[in-house]
């Protein structure tokens, strides 16, 4: 075991050595870090402090005057005056023939087929909303359980995302989707005050969930975005340095030579990784100190040990892969 150790050490020597003789490339890797990082100390000097706000929000349905809207292809009695009722509260012109053949639709297929061309259609350009597809089999009756569809048009760049069910992105404040609260619940709220209008005495509104009063704070959010991309840009140069000296170790025969003198290659490769362990711990503690320790503390509410174990383990992770690329 001690003639284990003492290679150990020779390696660590010669790793160091090696290191000591290219002072240009030890300066950026340790230069890098601190420059990448100072970005994070800009972000919440240039933006908006944190706010406290208070959430409260009610929803009132407006008129959609010169807007069309398709609904059912079964043209009954009852859905008619409900459809009359719908355009009552919205303001919205129900169409329930086909614009193309003036005809009721055969099917929910062929009505949804166009209502998606007439997202493009001319004849009615933005002022297009949607279509509604009652799902009942009796077309002169109403049941006491309505089922309907809506559908609505989509942007391309402003999905309705209906194969998710979490959000991609958490803000810090209430859930707000403007296009879900401006087209969606405005037509469901119509649907359903017509159809209870129709059916009993009662009237209804209703509101957003309440939300405690909570704190924005952009800066944060502006940081929790760019700071895992600032943190590989940081050590990016590190990495590249890695790779270099182990493929240029095994270029040379350097590794093969000392392996026939008896090198265990478990040795060979706890040497290297103990180096550019204690190599990067030099970045680490100064992420630490550049996000704790400073004018602006980006990291205001963490703890000193959370951050110094997240990048601990994040440089493990990172020797690990750049063994694995050589």
């Amino acid at each position: 075991m001690a003639n284990y150790l003492r290679k150990f050490r020779l390696l660590i020597w010669k790793n160091f050595l090696l290191q000591k003789r290219r002072p240009i490339g030890t300066v950026f890797e340790i230069l890098i870090p601190i420059v990448v990082m100072g970005i994070l100390i800009l972000i919440p000097l240039t933006a908006d402090s944190a706010q406290d706000r208070c959430f409260c929000k009610c929803h009132f349905l407006t008129k959609l005057k010169n807007s069309v809207i398709f609904w059912s292809y079964n043209e009954g009695q009852k859905l008619s005056k409900l459809m009359a009722r719908v355009e009552n509260i919205t303001g919205l012109k129900a169409v329930s023939t086909s614009n193309s053949t003036g005809k009721p639709w055969s099917s929910g297929a062929s009505m949804a087929a166009e209502v998606s061309e007439n997202t493009q259609d001319h004849s009615f350009g933005d002022n297009y909303y949607g279509a509604i597809e009652f799902l009942i089999d009796d077309e002169d009756s109403l049941p006491k359980k309505v089922k309907y569809a809506i559908r609505l048009r989509s942007e391309v760049y402003q999905p309705w995302n209906t194969d998710s069910t979490y959000p991609q992105y958490i803000p810090d404040s209430p859930a707000s989707a403007h296009k879900y609260d401006g087209k969606f619940l405005p037509l469901q709220y119509a649907v359903d005050t017509a159809i209870m209008q129709m059916q009993t005495a009662l009237s209804h509104r209703f509101y957003v969930f309440p939300y405690p009063n909570y704190t924005t704070n952009f800066a944060m959010n502006m940081v929790s975005l760019f700071m895992p991309l600032l943190v590989m840009l940081g050590l990016m140069y590190s990495a590249m340095t890695i790779i270099k000296e182990l493929v240029l170790e095994k270029q040379s025969r350097l590794k093969e030579s000392m392996k026939m003198m008896g090198l265990p290659n478990w040795v060979h490769w706890s040497a290297w990784f103990t180096k550019n362990l204690l190599f990067l711990l030099i970045s680490v503690v100064i992420f630490v100190i550049v996000l704790k320790v400073n004018i602006v503390l980006v990291f205001k509410y963490s703890d000193v040990t959370v951050l110094f174990v997240l990048f601990l383990l994040y440089i493990f992770a990172s020797i690990l892969f750049c063994f694995c690329v050589r």
